[in-house]
């Protein structure tokens, strides 16, 4: 059944390969995967929350709090092999898998401490990227995303917060990138309100996200550097959460100009289309499969 009983659009051909998502249209989070004509398919379907899907091949990771805290969980494309990748006594969220499917990258948090770390897809081989003394009620490391190499890994935070100037609006998160193998994070953005959910282009040389900049959250592209800054969406509604398509040429991301859906567009900004079939659908990513 479509999300929202809405028409799938049996001849909606406007994107090639798989897109997965969350949606809470059975009352609570779980996992989906699309295919362009089809309706979507519930991988999950589990009481607790599943949420923030990264797909490597034909394998989806993503978080759950089905244990009781948050970890990381993995099931194939098809619905099948669902198993329980890490979970212990913090909190493990925000997964996303490298492009070669061997490691997952993740934001762990416990007590007052938390940070960046990566562990490979067998639940071995922990390994600490970066972490923070956690010492305000809201301070997080959010949304780490690989590089195309798997050799950096960017990801949004608002680790700095005590060098900004005073003011609420000034705890909103920055963009950081940092080597996949460890050491400082560098921070491609400063702005007094929030950039958020970096995504590398599959060429890795340009990185899309959210910026509340102008007032409302809408979707921009920097170079990999953080230059070059280009606004992708505009308007009196919000957008949000872009991924890329595999070969770069298209984004998918969600907005609330019509409802909470996803929509398809060019990597200029141009062509912006709704996907049929995903009312309060969110936290998509695109596969070639």
């Amino acid at each position: 059944m479509a999300l929202g009983g809405e028409d799938p659009a049996a001849g909606f051909s406007g994107f090639e390969g798989v897109i997965v998502f969350q949606s809470r249209s059975g009352g609570n989070d779980d996992i989906y995967a699309m295919r362009a004509g089809r309706e979507p398919v519930n991988l999950t379907g589990h009481a607790a929350d599943d949420r923030r899907p990264s797909i490597a091949g034909a394998r989806v990771f993503f978080e759950s709090n089905r244990s009781g805290n948050w970890g990381l969980y993995a099931v194939e494309l098809d619905g099948s092999g669902l198993r329980q990748v890490l979970v212990g006594e913090g909190q493990y969220k925000y997964p996303h898998v490298s492009p070669d499917g061997a490691r997952v990258a993740f934001i762990a948090s416990h007590e007052t401490r938390m940070g960046l770390y990566t562990v490979a897809v067998d639940g071995t081989d922990l390994v600490m990227i970066s972490d923070f003394e956690a010492n305000r009620a809201g301070s997080y490391d959010r949304y780490p995303n690989w590089s195309p190499d798997g050799k950096r890994l960017i990801f949004d935070s608002n680790r700095d917060w005590d060098l900004k100037p005073t003011g609420a609006e000034n705890f909103g998160a920055e963009i950081y990138v940092a080597d996949a193998g460890g050491g400082v994070p560098l921070r491609l953005t400063d702005n007094q309100r929030e950039d958020s959910l970096p995504a590398f282009s599959p060429d890795g040389a340009r990185v899309v996200f959210n910026s509340a900049r102008d007032g409302r959250f809408h979707i921009y592209s920097m170079d990999a550097g953080g230059g070059d800054v280009r606004q992708l969406t505009r308007g009196g509604h919000s957008n949000w959460s872009p991924h890329w398509r595999p070969d770069g040429a298209r984004l998918v991301f969600v907005s609330n100009r019509d409802g909470q859906r996803l929509y398809l567009m060019d990597r200029d900004g141009g062509g912006q289309t709704p996907i049929p079939g995903t009312a309060g659908a969110g936290s998509p990513c695109w596969a070639a499969n």
